[in-house]
């Protein structure tokens, strides 16, 4: 099925450059029908205030024939032929289906499939890993059934009858609390082999998909939140943070039934290797390496937060230049709708990065209760920002693709307002410094 609906895309991006030939043709005939000059800066995509702004251009007199009370005709018209041509565009895409007990074929939209596939992927990619989580768990209770049962033949008979799935739990002692530790066995499962197998050639046939999905040729790409990539986007977080709860459910059922806290062995590797750092150290080579690992964990959030707010004066985005702070009041070098969707999102970083200085100022003032309720709303704040900034970056990422693309025109990407602009240091280093915060912000108590 993924590599028929490739086939069909791939079959529909080989009809588009004479539908967009016809595009322009329709465009042309418009503005000769109007009586306009051929290089009047309109295209079907224009919307009704960049119409506006170039038929009333003072500095174009031959631009401001079509008189004050039909400039809404003419947008009107142009709407029209900008259906015409997205019609075209979709007729691209449809691909005639014979089904069985039917007289007549029905009729797919390549688009549509190509817009839901990705959505599909992650919930199955999602119900594979939540099965796997439900298998461990079910393994280790078998395992915890024999691990104090000194009868070897009843334990290797509870392996035996598990399809050998069962491993082994041994005590550990981790920063002076006891741990069991799961250790699964290293043998080849039959299922999980297939599983993943299937699951990777999806995966691999499907990201072939969504290099031949022509995003921009359905959506306008107009925004960073109410955008396509944005529910994408958002969807794939709201599965990831379902699956974190699910997987934090398993782990406290598991604790309640086998009275102990159970890990696996790269957790519980990383744990004793964190636990070194609190050893005596020996040498000038170690101190050193002591002293690195630890001197972040000495500087105060609110110096990493002032750190953060002095990005804002460097410049966000190239080459137009724009500083962060711009965006506070609405920068006047990008498109109006965009810039209002950044500036309240910056808003709500601003106010996580002023939280983590006041959580880290009045920690020692404030009682128990309220510097908990402080973390813990700080924590969700910090989660929200994340998840906006990783949006912004995944849309930076999906449209520089698109604009790498030999396919796409840039007849096609004229209204994409962020194709224009590559992200500068200063949000690369506000976007780290918040993430650290926030990961600071998570493991505070």
């Amino acid at each position: 099925m993924t590599w028929g609906l490739w086939a069909t895309l791939q079959g529909g991006d080989e009809k588009i450059p004479a539908i967009q030939e016809e595009c322009s043709k329709l465009s042309k005939d418009l503005i000769s029908k109007w009586g306009l000059p051929p290089d009047l800066p309109i295209r079907l995509n224009s919307t009704l205030g960049e119409v506006l702004l170039t038929l009333t251009d003072q500095r174009h007199p031959e631009w401001q024939k079509v008189e004050p009370g039909k400039q809404i005709d003419f947008y009107l018209e142009l709407q029209h032929e900008q259906k015409k041509c997205q019609q075209l565009t979709r007729a691209a895409y449809l691909v005639k289906v014979h089904v069985p007990y039917l007289l007549e074929p029905i009729s797919i939209d390549g688009l549509s499939l190509g817009d839901l596939w990705p959505f599909v992927m992650v919930a199955v990619t999602s119900a594979i890993i939540v099965f796997q989580l439900r298998q461990r768990a079910n393994a280790i209770v078998l395992s915890w059934l024999g691990f104090n049962n000194p009868d070897v033949p009843s334990r290797e008979l509870l392996r035996i009858r598990s399809n050998y799935r069962v491993g082994l739990l041994h005590e550990e002692t981790i920063h002076k609390k006891p741990f069991l530790v799961y250790r699964p066995p290293l043998i080849v499962q039959p299922e999980s082999l297939f599983v993943y197998t299937l699951l990777g050639l999806t995966l691999y046939s499907s990201f072939s998909l969504e290099t031949a999905h022509r995003i921009e040729m359905s959506h306008e790409m107009r925004s960073v939140l109410f955008d396509y990539l944005s529910v994408l986007w958002f969807f794939s977080m709201a599965i990831a943070y379902l699956i974190y709860r699910t997987w934090l459910y398993y782990e406290q059922s598991l604790e309640a039934a086998v009275g102990r806290p159970v890990t696996g062995p790269i957790r519980s590797m990383l744990a004793n290797s964190s636990a070194l750092l609190d050893k005596p150290v020996k040498n000038k080579i170690e101190l050193k390496l002591y002293q690195a690992l630890s001197m972040p964990g000495r500087i105060s959030d609110s110096v990493w937060a002032l750190a953060a707010l002095g990005t804002l004066f460097i410049s966000w985005m190239e080459p137009a230049s724009i500083r962060g702070y711009t965006f506070l009041t609405g920068a006047k070098n990008l498109d109006a709708g965009l810039a209002t969707e950044l500036r309240y999102q910056l808003y709500l970083a601003i106010v996580f990065v002023l939280l983590c200085i006041f959580r880290s100022l009045a920690h020692n003032r404030l009682s128990q209760k309220r510097s908990y309720t402080l973390t813990r709303w700080t924590r969700k704040l910090g989660l929200v920002v994340i998840v906006l900034i990783g949006n912004l970056w995944f849309h930076v990422a999906i449209l520089r693709i698109i604009a790498g693309s030999a396919l796409t025109s840039w007849f096609v990407l004229e209204n994409k307002p962020l194709i224009d602009t590559d992200p500068g240091l200063g949000f690369l280093l506000f976007s780290a410094l918040v993430l650290f915060l926030a990961a600071r912000s998570s493991a505070a108590k």
